[in-house]
Parts: structure tokens; sequence; C-alpha cells
């Protein structure tokens, strides 16, 4: 496909992580990839930036809290965005493969054919103009292809649901990631168990669950699975 070649570098090889890293990290004593420590001095922070630490938490708690109980409107800012100021997510957010070249090929006939059907999500950053593609990076690799052979302004332009990071929480962008894809996609296993173990990390740290126990029987059901495989997964 030489349109897939013709598209690598326009925001679609971003290998960068960003935020907690929420799959499991832990070597063996031997494994060589393991990385080595090395032991800085660091500066003890002064109590103005203590301070503000405090509070940047205290605000990613409490919007954590009103994502998870009240949810999001997805819906409350709609624009069309240049497809050029679209980029993919950080790698240890949306780690699932793009379509293969015939995948692509039957996404980009259905825009062709009858538009658009559900629009792209983005995440707004404060002082940054690229928005971060929560959901729909293949639609947006579809309309690329599509502009490239036929320019016309609906495919550069897409109609886009725009999130703003200052409302939004980091775990609920990616549990709603994770929702997003599971339903529809046929996943290879081991993208199947890095889903498995990031969404027990975040339902852990969601605080939303009294128990290992009730986090399991969630996943279980969830994942329509048993919950002694959920556990062999996370052991």
């Amino acid at each position: 496909m030489n349109l897939i070649k013709a598209l690598k570098g326009q925001g679609f090889n971003i290998e960068e992580s960003f935020g907690d890293y929420l799959l499991p990290s832990k070597y063996v004593d031997n494994d060589p990839l393991k990385p080595k420590k090395e032991e800085f001095a660091q500066l003890a922070p002064s109590l103005e930036d203590l301070e503000i630490r405090r509070k940047n938490e205290e605000r990613i708690i409490k919007t954590r809290l009103e994502n998870f109980s009240n949810g999001i409107h997805i819906w409350e800012n709609i624009q069309r965005v240049d497809l050029d100021l679209m980029q993919e997510a950080p790698s240890n957010w949306n780690y699932l493969p793009v379509c293969n070249p015939s995948q692509l090929i039957s996404l980009m006939a259905s825009i062709e054919n009858i538009g658009l059907i559900n629009p792209i999500i983005l995440l707004k950053h404060p002082n940054y103009h690229k928005l971060t593609i929560i959901s729909g990076r293949n639609r947006v690799l579809a309309l690329k292809n599509l502009y490239l052979k036929d320019p016309q302004e609906k495919y550069k332009y897409p109609v886009c649901f725009i999130l703003d990071d200052e409302k939004t929480d980091e775990y609920y962008i990616r549990s709603l990631m994770l929702d997003l894809n599971f339903s529809y996609r046929t996943i290879p296993q081991d993208v199947f168990i890095k889903m498995i173990l990031e969404r027990h990390e975040l339902m852990k740290r969601s605080k939303q669950f009294r128990s290992e126990a009730d986090v399991v029987q969630a996943l279980a059901d969830e994942f329509f699975m048993s919950k002694s495989s959920i556990y062999n997964f996370l052991v």
C-alpha cells in the first residue's frame, strides 16, 4: 500500500509514553532487558513546590472521582478539525494495532459512500495546538488516504467530539479507550492480556471497588471470562 507508506511520519509513529505506566514492570534477576538503576543526587523540593504538587494531586483526584461517578458529556464540544492537527495517542495509551490494508480499503469505501458515521474523539490540551486521538485512529488514517487521492474539505475537516484535558482525568480517558476498542475488534492474545492488566490497574486506582475480589469480578463480567481466568492473567 503506497498510500500507507506515504502517511508514515504524519503523526502515526509516536512511541513515547505519557502519564502513569499501568502495566506490570517487574523483571527476573537475570533478564537481559532489565534496566540498570543509577542513583542521582536530588535536591529536596521547596515548600512552594510541595504545595503546588499537593494542589495538583487534589485537583486530579477530584476530577477522577467526578468523571468515574458521573461520566462526561462527549458531545458537549463538537467541531470540524483539520487532520493535520490530530496526533496519535501515546503508545502506553493506545497499543492496539491499526487495521490491515484490506480493512483500511473497506473503511475508506464506507466513508466515501455514506460519510463518517461515528465522529472522531479528540483530547484538547492547554497551551498545545495538537489534539490527541482518543477514538478514531483508523478513521483518521482512512480520511488521510481519501484526501490524498481526492482533496475535498469533508475529508480534511471531519466532525469531532473534543474533550478538555483540564476537565477529563487520564484514567477515565484510558478506560474509555479500552471500552471503545474492545467492543468491536478481533484482538491479538498479547494485546488482550495487556488490556486486562491495564483495566485491572485502572479499576483499582479509581477507588470504585472495595476489594481485589470485587475488581476481579468486574473484570470477569466485562471480558466475559471466569474469575479464575482473570486471576491467572493477573498472576
